[in-house]
Parts: structure tokens; C-alpha cells; sequence
């Protein structure tokens, strides 16, 4: 097979299997292989002057010979000094780019080697959600046929080839494309003529990712040498790059091969604050491969969860930046070993993850690698929890188009394909979610890094069976018409030009669109119930931007009880039915909200916990505050109520279930906050829930801290104890008792803690600085409290 691309690329006649090395034969960088004798590569032209750089280190073995094709042409003639790996940013206009010699040694002289793994060895990720996800995928596979889940690998490794390209600017991001490499099996000859027409660097990242799946199950040490090969094949159809030359214009020069960086290069941050982030000095690259090489391999780094090991390997890989091109598609490639490891699968950072992937690294930079590491678990877990999805409900190969079995149906795919297309890959400090709405309705929202929405528009799609027209309509008062046959059975290129020269105007006017126009965000409270479920959705809902809806119960009516109610009725069209009540249940509470003036409405019906997961899959923008109370506290308070339970062990058992729907809400939408360290310390947590709410554009002096002053959900005539009190006029906090010691007896703590023992211990793991306990009984071990 040959393969051409134009201007970067270059031809490769041959599988990467016939002349790569297999994972069983890879060597450490002490005895690397002969590529300059033995590696059966197409002849490259040869330099114009083969000579080396002094410090320069190459890969070619000890006895490769002086005029080796390998080595780096001599680039002082061409003035060349650093080189910027990304445009600069508009909040850096005024930073001075270095020119001068001694500006580029002052540039080189910040660098920050990075740390060693022991430095992380105090960093937590979240191990039980990620293990259940794990899990869940493991029995999924254990379950599938072998070859359905070596293909659904195979759409993976594609998958995250074509994104990683993408992001790194090589081709141009298609996220429909994505989606549909994901959803279904696409055949070797329509692979190779996508990897024609957007080039071959995509299979050579495809192939790297192989390689690295490879040594991934053969247990294959991280070494230096390794590292190199792997870059070699990411970049292998490139032929040039650029560079930055010293009256700061930008140049195409030959790539070097098989060595690291001939000169050193830095970072325009987009991260406001950051300026300039420079990597390891050329001079030092082979110095700092060698250390991090070590920490690869050392036995801190094998005892890191896989998680922490993909965060720490990108991160310093990244710090270095060893070689001239490639560095994030290798870092990319790197970070995915150790989710390929465990589970098969390579780590997916898809296009509407960019801008929180790109500022998690530069945070990271700043010091701060808590967002890096979240934003990698996210990724992995939304990785095993698709791939898992997929197994489940596996997809039809790709063949011939199946006829759509409704023109209302095709029409809003064609408006979520082009809604896609218009939108491109977000800016680095956007979010970008397209999203079905119901049966008959899309909507696109574009939020800042704050959560905060730029663009939020509905298209809605109706028929007129009797005149045979399709109407889409959208949240701005934009209607579009289009007769029904032009849709089906396949939709015609007019209907493609219309609908996307419609969406752009639109789109294009969306920068003055009423946002007060545009859908309200849900805010949920949920937890087990008496876990101050009420009293934070009191306090919330105060805000002039909340409309409090209290126990609103519509979402937990439409995902519970109505579907288990009709479960035992023998009717038809209940699924119907259930989704169009869902359906309403938002846009009542919505609605409410809008004619309130608000922009989000806060149900906290504490049962809603039971339906997480259906909240978090059909409101892709609802923010979750999650409510946690000690099983003590929590226990001796539901007992009060017949609907806990009639038994001890009934009470015990029903804290336990609805705790164990917490692993179905999504990491990055939800506030956790504890019970027991509300009461006991009650103006640091409520300001905690003060600056959390505030990066959802809700100032914090809209909230009403009197809610905190009443007694909510009491029974008569026993109110409760408050955390606040008024007095003269102000609120003044003050710590309460989350439990009276003397009431938890032995007695009691031995029928209940072989029923909680499980769900406390990881609680206790997932939110270790969050879930804190009230005062201890004495007569109960440290370890069962």
C-alpha cells in the first residue's frame, strides 16, 4: 500500500509491522537496536551537511558511522534559536517573545525540571469510581463476543487517533466523524481514504497507539529508548516543522530524526498569568529522559493508581518536551499506557474536552495538578463507561445507509450534523455540548470556563402531516421550512445547503442573543433523606437568579415512580409515555423559572439520588450538590419515620442503597458537602458552598443566610436545631451537634455496622476531606467510624 499527502508528508510503502520492532524485542537505550543498518525504512534525501551538533544527543548506535543520514543537518546557519509551540494568545499581546541570545539563556534558565514521584504520592483520585467502571467494562467483556470487542478496541484506537491529531493541529477536528468511528465499524478501504484526504499522520498515530497497546499487555518497561520509537512512529509521515528564526518569523525546516530537540522550545500559555512556559533547555533533554525514565520505572510509580501514573507521565514528558515535533501527540500516546494496561483501551480526550484539558495543563504549570488529574479521570472513566455502553448495545457495521423511518427523526439529525460542523472545535476557553432534547428537539450551549452560557439556542422540529412540510424553529424566533421529500428516504444536497447556510445565520447572530431568553439550568440537592437536603435547597433557591422549587418531585415522579408503576400494568406506549414526562417535568420547571426571571431552578428533592444517573444523561448542564451525612446521625433520624423502615437493619440499609447511587453523578457537576461539618463548622462550609456556586456566575451576596436560621423539615412540635441565629438584625453562624453521642448505644452500633460497614469505609475513601464524622461514642472502635 502507498499512501501520499502533501507538503509535511512523505511516502511509506511498507506496514509498520514489517520493520518495527515487536514489543518482545525492545531494547533499553543501553543496547538500542541498529536503525541505522538494520530498519528497513524507505532511503530519505540525503542532508546538505551531515555533520552533528556538539551536545546533541542521537539514537543511532555507538557505532554508527560519521556521515550517518540520522544525524541532525547543522541549523546555525539558518539563525535558528527557539521555537513557540502555539500561537500567541490574545491576553499576551504585551509578553515579549525572546530574540536575543541572552533572553533566549534567561528563558532557559526558568525551566522547571519536574518532580519526582514521590512528590505525588499524597495526591487522592477518586479509586472506587473508577473501579466500579472498570469493573462493569470487565463484565462486559467477559460477556461479548471476542471479536466484538476487538473491533469496538480497534473504533477506540481510531478514535483517539483522529482527536489527537486534531488537537494538535494537524488535521482539522471532525467530531461527527469521531462519533461515528466510535459507534460502528468502519472497513479498511473507507479508513484509507479518510487517512488519504486528512493525512497520514492519523494511522501513524493509530499505529503508536498499537505499539503502545502492545507493550502495555506485555508488561514492557517505559524506557527511554521506548519513548523515542514511539515518537518515531507518531511523526514518521512528517518531513518538516516550524520553527521561529530570530526576527520572529515563521519557517518550514527538515524534522530531525531519531533524536531529541536541536534547539529548545516554550510554551505561549492561553492560560491567563502564565505567559511564557519554558521547556527543558536542549542541553538537558537527554539528562532529564534518563531521570524521568528512572521515575517510570521505579516501584513509587508502579504503586500510583493508573490514573495518577497517566497524569504524572504526561505532565513531565510535557515539562521536557524532548523532541522538535510531536511532543503532545506523545505525551497523549504515553498518558495512555496505563488505562491500556488495565482495561485495553487508550484514554479519549475528545474535542469538547480540549479547553479543559488545555487548562488543566496550564494550571499544572502553575502548581496547582488537581485539575489535570480529575481531568484525566473524567476521561478514563467516560472512556470504560462508552466503551462498556457500546458492548451492551453494540452497533450495525457500517454498509449501506439504513433509511431513516421518519422525516421528523432524519431532519434533526441533519440539524445535529450541521449544528456540529458550523460549531468546529471550541476556542481553549470555551465548552462546547450539542445535545437531543426529547424526541424532537436539539440544543447547543456554549459556556466560559466558568460554567456561565455565551450561546444557549433550542431547535425544535415539527411536521404539517397535512401539507407535508417539516418546520425547525429556534429559541431565537428563526424558522426554517423544508417539504418532507427532501428529506426522506435519504436527505438531498439542497436539504444539507439549506439547513447549513440556515444554522450559520443563525449561529452568527448568536452573539446577540437574549441569553434571558434561553433555557434555565437545573441545580439539584440531593442526598439521603434528613441529610440537610431542605435546608440547602432553601438557601440556594434564595438567590435572585434561583427559582427555589423546594421538593419539586416532578424529575423523581418521571424517572421513578411513574415507570415503576406502569412497569406492573400490562399497556402499551408506557416508554413513550415515561420520556415524555421527563420531558415535561424539565420544561415546567424551566418555564416556572423563566417567567421567575431566573436563570436556574433548584429542586431539592432528596430522592432525587435515586435517579442520578438519569438526571446526569438528560440534563447535560444540571449542577448537582450532593448532601452527606454520617451514617449515625443519618440513622437515628430516619428511624423518627414509618416510610424508613419498620426495623433498625431496614433504616441501616436504606442509607446504604441510596448512598451507593453517588458513583452515577458526574465529578465535574457536583458540589459535595457534609452534614456533619455544617453543623460543626458552619461559616467555613457555607462559604465553601458560597465560592463553588460562584463560579456558576451566582454572586454569593444573593443568597439570604436567614434560611439558615429556620428549623427546616421538623416535625411538629420538635423543631430543630439551627445553624444560625438572628440578632439584631444579623445572621451570626454557629456550631451545632450533628449527634448526640449518648443516644448511638452498643447495642445499636453492632446490629448496624455489619449492614454500613462497606458503604462508610468507601465513603470515607471517595471524599476524604469532605466526609468528616461527627464526635465518636467511646464504645466504638476508630476503625468502625
Amino acid at each position: 500500500m502507498t499512501i501520499r499527502v502533501t507538503r509535511r508528508g512523505a511516502l511509506i510503502g511498507l506496514a509498520w509491522s514489517s520493520w518495527w520492532p515487536s514489543a518482545g524485542a525492545l531494547q533499553s537505550d543501553r543496547d538500542p537496536p541498529s536503525w541505522g543498518s538494520q530498519a528497513r525504512r524507505r532511503p530519505r534525501a540525503p542532508w546538505s551537511r551531515e555533520r552533528r551538533r556538539p551536545g546533541l544527543p542521537c539514537f543511532c548506535p555507538p557505532h554508527c558511522p560519521p556521515h550517518c543520514p540520522h544525524r541532525l543537518r547543522d541549523l546555525t546557519g539558518l539563525g535558528l534559536r527557539s521555537r513557540a509551540i502555539s500561537p500567541i494568545p490574545a491576553h499576551m499581546d504585551s509578553v515579549r517573545v525572546p530574540r536575543t541570545v541572552e533572553e533566549l539563556a534567561a528563558l532557559e534558565a526558568a525551566y522547571r525540571p519536574f518532580d519526582p514521584v514521590a512528590a505525588w504520592a499524597g495526591m487522592t483520585v477518586d479509586a472506587a469510581r473508577w473501579q466500579r467502571h472498570a469493573d462493569a467494562l470487565t463484565d462486559a467483556v467477559r460477556h461479548a463476543k471476542t471479536s466484538t470487542w476487538e473491533d469496538l478496541r480497534d473504533r477506540f484506537m481510531q478514535a483517539a487517533a483522529l482527536d489527537s491529531s486534531a488537537l494538535s493541529q494537524m488535521i482539522r477536528s471532525v467530531p461527527d466523524l469521531t462519533a461515528v468511528v466510535l459507534r460502528s465499524s468502519v472497513a479498511d478501504g473507507d479508513w484509507t481514504s479518510f487517512v488519504e484526504t486528512n493525512r497520514l499522520v492519523v494511522e501513524c498515530q493509530r499505529r503508536a497507539l498499537v505499539v503502545a497497546s502492545d507493550v502495555a499487555r506485555a508488561g514492557v518497561s517505559l524506557e527511554e529508548n521506548l519513548i523515542a520509537q514511539l515518537q518515531d512512529l507518531i511523526t514518521e509521515s512528517q518531513q518538516t516543522y516550524t520553527v521561529s528564526t530570530d526576527d520572529g518569523s515563521r519557517i518550514e525546516v527538515d524534522l530531525p530524526r531519531r533524536q531529541y530537540k536541536p534547539v529548545s522550545n516554550y510554551l505561549m500559555s492561553p492560560v491567563d498569568g502564565l505567559g511564557i512556559v519554558p521547556f527543558a533547555p536542549a542541553a538537558r533533554v537527554a539528562e532529564e529522559m534518563r531521570r524521568l525514565s528512572g521515575e517510570l520505572n521505579s516501584a513509587a510509580f508502579k504503586r500510583l493508581h493508573p490514573v495518577l501514573q497517566s497524569a504524572y507521565a504526561h505532565f513531565s514528558l510535557q515539562c521536557i518536551h524532548p523532541f522538535a515535533d510531536g511532543n503532545g501527540r506523545l505525551c497523549r500516546t504515553i498518558a495512555s499506557i496505563p488505562l491500556l494496561r488495565e482495561v485495553g483501551l487508550p484514554q479519549l480526550i475528545l474535542a469538547d474536552q480540549w479547553p479543559a484539558y488545555i487548562q488543566a495543563l496550564g494550571l499544572g504549570h502553575q502548581g496547582d495538578l488537581r485539575p489535570l488529574v480529575d481531568t484525566f479521570l473524567t476521561a478514563q472513566i467516560n472512556t470504560m463507561a462508552l466503551a462498556r455502553d457500546l458492548l451492551r448495545d453494540p452497533a450495525p457495521a457500517v454498509g449501506a445507509m439504513p433509511l431513516i423511518d421518519s422525516a421528523e427523526r432524519a431532519m434533526l439529525d441533519l440539524v445535529l450534523v450541521h449544528l456540529r460542523a458550523a460549531l468546529g472545535v471550541p476556542d481553549r476557553d470555551t465548552r462546547l455540548g450539542v445535545s437531543r432534547l426529547g424526541k424532537d428537539a436539539v440544543r447547543v450551549a456554549l459556556t466560559d470556563q466558568r460554567g456561565a452560557p455565551r450561546v444557549d439556542l433550542h431547535f425544535r422540529v415539527q411536521s404539517d402531516d397535512a401539507d407535508g412540510w417539516l418546520r425547525v424553529t429556534c429559541s431565537t424566533g428563526d424558522v426554517l421550512e423544508i417539504n418532507d421529500r427532501d428529506i426522506q428516504p435519504v436527505p438531498l444536497e439542497i436539504a444539507h445547503l439549506r439547513v447549513r447556510s440556515w444554522i450559520e445565520a443563525v449561529l452568527a447572530r448568536g452573539g446577540t442573543v437574549d441569553l434571558a431568553a434561553a433555557p434555565a439550568r437545573g441545580l439539584f440537592v440531593l442526598g439521603v433523606p434528613r441529610s440537610g437536603t431542605t435546608m440547602m435547597g432553601s438557601y440556594v433557591g434564595s438567590h435572585p437568579k434561583v427559582l427555589g422549587l423546594a421538593e419539586y418531585g416532578g424529575f423523581y415522579a418521571a424517572h421513578s415512580i411513574v415507570p415503576a408503576y406502569l412497569q406492573a400494568l400490562p399497556g402499551r406506549e408506557h416508554e413513550g409515555l415515561v420520556v415524555d414526562l421527563a420531558h415535561l417535568a424539565e420544561e415546567h420547571a424551566i418555564g416556572a423559572a423563566r417567567a421567575s426571571n431566573c436563570s436556574w431552578y433548584c429542586d431539592a428533592t432528596p430522592w432525587n439520588l435515586q435517579v442520578a444517573g438519569a438526571l446526569t444523561d438528560s440534563l447535560p448542564d444540571a449542577v448537582f450538590i450532593l448532601m452527606l451525612r454520617h451514617f449515625s446521625g443519618a440513622i437515628l433520624s430516619l428511624r423518627q419515620f414509618p416510610w424508613a423502615g419498620q426495623t433498625l437493619e431496614t433504616v441501616a440499609q436504606l442509607w446504604v442503597t441510596l448512598n451507593s447511587f453517588i458513583a452515577q453523578l458526574p465529578v465535574d457537576r457536583t458540589i459535595v458537602v457534609s452534614y456533619d461539618a455544617l453543623d460543626d463548622q458552619p461559616a467555613e462550609t457555607i462559604a465553601g458552598v458560597d465560592d463553588a456556586l460562584a463560579t456558576l456566575g451566582l454572586d454569593p451576596a444573593g443568597f439570604d443566610r436567614r434560611q439558615l436560621a429556620a428549623s427546616h423539615a421538623a416535625i411538629i412540635g420538635k423543631p430543630r436545631p439551627t445553624i444560625a441565629r438572628i440578632i439584631d438584625g444579623q445572621v451570626v453562624l454557629g456550631a451545632i451537634p450533628s449527634l448526640n453521642p449518648e443516644r448511638w448505644t452498643p447495642a445499636l452500633h453492632r446490629r448496624v455496622w455489619p449492614i454500613v460497614e462497606g458503604v462508610q469505609r468507601a465513603l470515607a475513601d471517595q471524599f476524604p476531606s469532605v466526609y468528616v464524622p461527627p464526635a465518636r461514642p467511646r464504645h466504638v472502635p476508630e476503625n468502625e467510624w
